[in-house]
């Protein structure tokens, strides 16, 4: 079976090996005092762990990385990370030696990688230029985990919901951001990850979700019994992890019940058979369609009234909302590449309909996905036949009269031809 390495824990051969190589450091010379890359991914999660314990100085001697390298190359845009980083006294010999007494350079990696590799500003990081209240810019631990997404330079980044994560990453807090769907409620935690270098983790509540499910089960690895950490617990013990718990309203509360521990500021669980500690600096928001008070409009189903105990844990309650006009504008040049007279027209078209969802005569709102599809479909469909297949056609009945009135006020679709052949 596969074998899987814990963080903070490394075999005794290894450490001895690392501490011998890092004596050495001193005189090895600067050119080959480099990172090196890892070659060999990580089994999976559903494995095994060591137990053997190293003393703190050999595991630090064996695995203090050379932050000056990166493992991911990003494309530059001008959201492009700009990290800072901190050089350390470790060396690729003391890396070689523990990895070949380890026989996977992967597990030496894994704990080399147990803090931030260094800081960046909202500047640097999502082109937003913010201070705290004695004009310090606000600064974010940045990570080079392998499974880090791929950063998204067309996303659009609020001021106020990158605050709202500032808060969170730097004093440990849990995050609860409630809105209706197509806000961005899991991009933005998603691309948080993606800026900051962080290994991301998203699991999908429905009324049919154990704790099994998302915390492990015992299951058989290579004829033996073991447990199987699940997803959560998987993010738990990584440092610097997102774990998203979207959908959470979906739920039920005895499933649920089982996170409230685990959710505490630097917990030590008790859990099947052993004691999880939770890893320095992860996250754990919780994404929903209400701000834990249940579904009250009707429009989605099974959004559930959070339990009190349970909804304490996320101490930051951040609404999400659609983009302003100019914002959204921007975003719908910025994903189909189309021209911004389109983009304008769009957004002035569904922000009327949203304003007679206000009004009871539409009953949803579309999100910026479906302008998306929408604009992406003109290419090749009439905008009549487009708007029914990617807008129209998802509204319920009742919907139906209110939707045509307003696309025959609101789209014009002579402009719509025409426009579209500019792209």
């Amino acid at each position: 079976g596969h074998r899987h390495f814990r963080p903070g824990r490394i075999s005794a051969a290894a450490a001895a090996a690392a501490a011998a190589a890092a004596a050495a450091a001193a005189t090895t010379p600067a050119a080959a005092r480099r990172r090196h890359h890892r070659r060999d991914r990580t089994p999976t999660k559903h494995t095994t762990h060591r137990s053997t314990t190293a003393s703190a100085a050999a595991i630090a001697a064996a695995t203090t990385p050379a932050a000056t390298c990166r493992r991911h190359q990003r494309t530059a845009t001008k959201h492009t990370t700009r990290r800072s980083t901190t050089t350390t006294a470790a060396n690729a010999a003391a890396f070689a030696a523990a990895a070949e007494a380890n026989e996977t350079s992967s597990e030496v990696l894994r704990v080399a990688q147990a803090g931030p590799t260094g800081h960046a500003s909202a500047l640097d990081l999502f082109g937003l230029d913010l201070a705290d209240v004695k004009g310090a810019p606000l600064m974010f631990a940045t990570y080079d985990h392998p499974e880090a997404p791929d950063v998204d330079s067309c996303f659009i980044w609020q001021e106020s919901i990158v605050r709202h994560l500032h808060i969170a990453q730097a004093n440990g807090r849990n995050l609860w951001l409630g809105g209706p769907a197509g806000t961005g409620k899991t991009q933005t935690m998603q691309q948080f990850a993606a800026r900051t270098g962080r290994m991301f983790r998203r699991f999908v509540f429905d009324r049919f979700t154990t704790r099994d499910d998302f915390l492990g089960a015992t299951g058989l690895d290579n004829g033996s019994t073991v447990f199987q950490p699940g997803p959560v617990l998987e993010a738990y013990t990584t440092p610097g992890a997102v774990c998203l718990l979207d959908e959470v309203g979906m739920g039920q509360p005895a499933a649920l019940s089982a996170l409230n521990a685990f959710l505490e500021r630097q917990a030590q669980v008790a859990y099947a058979g052993q004691v999880w500690h939770r890893a320095a600096g992860n996250m754990f928001p919780a994404a929903d369609n209400s701000l834990g008070q249940g579904d009250t409009s009707g429009r989605f189903a099974g959004v559930q009234t959070m339990n009190t105990a349970f909804l304490e844990r996320f101490s930051l309650l951040v609404p999400f909302a659609y983009l302003p006009a100019s914002l959204e504008t921007e975003a719908l040049v910025r994903h189909t590449g189309c021209t911004p007279a389109l983009a304008a027209h769009v957004v002035d078209a569904v922000g009327h309909i949203r304003g007679r969802v206000a009004g009871g005569e539409i009953i949803d709102a579309p999100s910026i996905r479906q302008m998306v599809a929408f604009i992406e479909a003109c290419r090749v469909l009439d905008p009549s036949e487009a708007w029914r297949s990617t807008i129209g056609a998802r509204q319920p009945a009742e919907s139906e009269a209110g939707m045509a009135a307003a696309y025959a006020a609101c789209i014009n679709e002579s402009l719509i031809r025409i426009e579209s052949q500019k792209v």
